[in-house]
């Protein structure tokens, strides 16, 4: 019997020049991300057929489901941490730039309006026990986050809301004394906080820019596609119980058909830090802290 070579020997997979923040991919830092030329070489060779599911058991940031599903194949993913599903919800979910052009103004309106009249939304604040607010912003970044954390949670349309939650993300992350560089938590040296005076609404204003423009290349790339991602919040060793929550028509009497997949490299002081950088977006976020800890 004959057998063949996964792939030709002479296949570039540096992908020195090819960029990994194209469509939504760029939404949002997150660590030890897969490349996602390598997820869409892999599904256009192996899932050739779009009725072949494709799943990733440790989905992380959603990369590969937004691969999946921008090649037509529906696509699962699995992982333990709140963060990573509401962040690949909302990269593999097509939205209208137009609305989120109009409730970003909204917000960003709103939003400066109350800063001037001293409009805080102090029920918006995280605890100082979970997060020490002090030691990580300055105060006006503070009252700023609040006010739009306060606008954004007053959304009513729960995908929009997500979008937005996702970019508020990285923003409280950007005006932070947090070392943007790493993934771990470590706050950034004293001579540097001085020169700290980084605008939150413009941080904010630049994120949902470049966000919602992402979100209209993939919203494009989306039009010819049926294709549905299924980001499930789980564990992976209980697969039966998280694939419940797929749509029954999806799965191949319960199975898939392709895994794609970059397994974790752990979460300790010499590894990848998943944990640690999910931990403040999660406190900002209200989302469920035990699977970060």
């Amino acid at each position: 019997m004959k057998t063949s070579t996964v792939f030709e020997s002479n296949e570039d997979w540096t992908f020195l020049n090819v960029s990994t923040q194209d469509y939504t991919h760029g939404f949002h830092l997150y660590p030890a991300r897969m490349h996602p030329e390598i997820a869409k070489r892999i599904i256009a060779k192996y899932a050739q057929d779009t009725k072949k599911v494709v799943f990733d058991p440790f989905m992380g940031s959603g990369g590969v489901l937004v691969e999946g599903i921008l090649h037509g194949n529906n696509s699962i993913g699995i992982d333990v941490n709140p963060f990573a599903v509401l962040l690949s919800k909302v990269k593999t979910t097509p939205l209208n730039s137009e609305k989120l052009n109009k409730i970003y103004e909204e917000i960003i309106g709103k939003s400066k309006g109350d800063y001037t009249i001293k409009q805080y939304h102090e029920e918006t604040k995280p605890t100082s026990n979970s997060l020490k607010l002090d030691f990580w912003y300055k105060p006006n970044v503070i009252k700023k986050l609040q006010i739009l954390k306060y606008h954004i949670f007053n959304i009513e349309d729960k995908k929009v809301r997500d979008f937005f939650k996702v970019c508020f993300s990285l923003t409280s992350r950007k005006a932070s004394y947090q070392r943007n560089s790493i993934y771990k938590i470590y706050r950034i040296n004293k001579e540097d906080m001085q020169g700290f005076n980084l605008d939150v609404f413009q941080i904010f204003e630049n994120v949902c820019k470049k966000n919602i423009k992402k979100m209209v290349d993939f919203t494009k790339a989306m039009k010819s596609s049926k294709a549905k991602a299924f980001p499930i919040l789980g564990d992976t060793r209980n697969i039966e119980e998280a694939f419940q929550k797929v749509d029954s028509d999806i799965l191949d009497d319960g199975k898939v058909h392709l895994v794609v997949t970059s397994p974790p490299y752990g979460d300790h002081k010499t590894t990848v830090a998943y944990g640690q950088f999910s931990k403040h977006p999660g406190i900002w976020l209200e989302l469920p802290q035990k699977q970060l800890l």
